[in-house]
């Protein structure tokens, strides 16, 4: 799909969110017939793959909206999902073919992989706020985490799905979470960028 310049664009941090795996059990999750490194290469755009990836049934029951796999990235959505993109011309994003096989190994049609090509620069963690968390265990050290992902505004293309750099979550602008939201697009979760946390080193 094409995208947009940000020449005019600023940059609301509170109303660009993150698609997430909800790490729910009971839906559908597959296992991706690839090679070392292919994960990134397909959520990236840079693998054009001339025949579909097959995905086989790793665990739970019947496939929803979104299906995570047990690779670090890459993700399969339904035709509806990729029919609600088109439908409202969300901008960032292509796909690439897929086969998927439920535990029957039977094929289920109607899905298809969901490559980001939308960009902006890579995460600032400067721009991060530190947090102190309580420790897990009892007596445990507490935890340092950075709350909040950043980038440079100027290296967003505008897209409405688009990645950050090396990191490997894909980012999504406010109006795409509430349509998906308003839709039911099933076994996805969103958090705001300016909430998320993570480690620090």
């Amino acid at each position: 799909m094409g995208l947009k310049s940000t020449s005019d664009t600023k940059v609301n941090f509170e109303d660009l969110y993150t698609m997430d795996d909800p790490l729910a059990n009971p839906p559908f999750r597959g296992t991706m017939e690839i090679g070392e490194g292919e994960d990134f290469e397909l959520l990236y755009g840079t693998l054009r793959p001339k025949k579909p990836i097959v995905v086989k049934w790793f665990m739970g029951g019947a496939p929803k909206d979104v299906i995570w796999t047990g690779h670090a990235v890459p993700v399969i959505v339904s035709d509806r999902f990729i029919e609600i993109l088109r439908r409202e011309k969300f901008t960032g994003w292509s796909t690439y073919p897929v086969k998927v096989y439920g535990k029957d190994c039977k094929e289920i049609p109607g899905y298809h992989g969901l490559a980001i090509t939308g960009r902006a620069g890579p995460i600032d963690e400067s721009k991060s706020e530190i947090v102190v968390r309580d420790p897990i265990a009892p007596g445990g050290r507490p935890l340092i985490r950075r709350k909040g992902l950043y980038f440079d505004p100027t290296t967003w293309d505008g897209s409405d799905l688009f990645l950050c750099g090396k990191w490997g979550g894909i980012f999504i602008r406010g109006n795409v979470k509430r349509t998906l939201e308003r839709a039911k697009v099933r076994n996805v979760s969103y958090a705001v960028t300016t909430e998320v946390e993570q480690p620090a080193d």
